[in-house]
């Protein structure tokens, strides 16, 4: 037997329980006559009877539109590269000394020490920016082979995935403008980190 089966003869048991009340309370209390009794508690029957077909019928069509409703949707997620720079020691000036001058050069070894985390499997970039106008080029060495830059800056690539916390140390080589002088100046360059997608 069903659930709906059971649960429909359960609901007609106590129905009949109900009319034999109702009806026998009608009869005690001479508010009506046997036969008027009789037609309420047919009435009531007809009642009950419609209401729990429709109410089977709701329920029915109910089940058979839900299984229509739910049906598999496929879902997929990007997760967006990101990389992080995590700056352990940076050199915050440059001392440009006659000999620096005389010589058209000046190297800064282990100026940049930092880190990088990324989520990206092709890589990421290193951009770097001029402060002021001390050097005509400079020589970046400690990401991959040494990287030529000019006075406007540039872009150093590292491609491929690195390890989960990678670690460099840079060493810079500015070749100086003809019009600089000795002194101390800002770090001349700055730089920030951008994912490979």
């Amino acid at each position: 037997m069903s659930k709906i089966e059971s649960q429909h003869q359960s609901d007609r048991l106590i129905t009949q329980e109900y009319q034999r009340s109702v009806s026998n309370e009608l009869l005690t209390t001479r508010k009506a006559s046997q036969a008027q009794a009789d037609d309420a508690t047919s009435l009531q029957n007809k009642l009950i009877n419609c209401t729990l077909a429709v109410a089977i019928g709701v329920g029915l069509l109910v089940c058979a539109k839900a299984a229509e409703i739910f049906t598999a949707v496929p879902v997929s997620v990007n997760v967006v590269a990101s990389a992080k720079l995590f700056v352990a020691y940076q050199q915050t000036e440059l001392i440009i000394t006659e000999k620096d001058i005389a010589r058209g050069y000046i190297a800064v070894p282990s100026a940049l020490r930092f880190s990088v985390i990324t989520n990206s499997q092709y890589g990421f970039l290193v951009n770097f920016y001029p402060v002021g106008h001390i050097f005509e080029s400079v020589e970046v060495g400690g990401i991959g082979s040494s990287a030529h830059l000019d006075e406007s800056g540039g872009t150093i690539v590292q491609r491929g995935q690195s390890p989960q916390n990678s670690k460099y140390e840079l060493g810079f080589r500015f070749k100086l403008q003809p019009s600089v002088h000795p002194g101390t100046y800002p770090w001349p360059l700055q730089i920030s980190l951008q994912a490979l997608t």
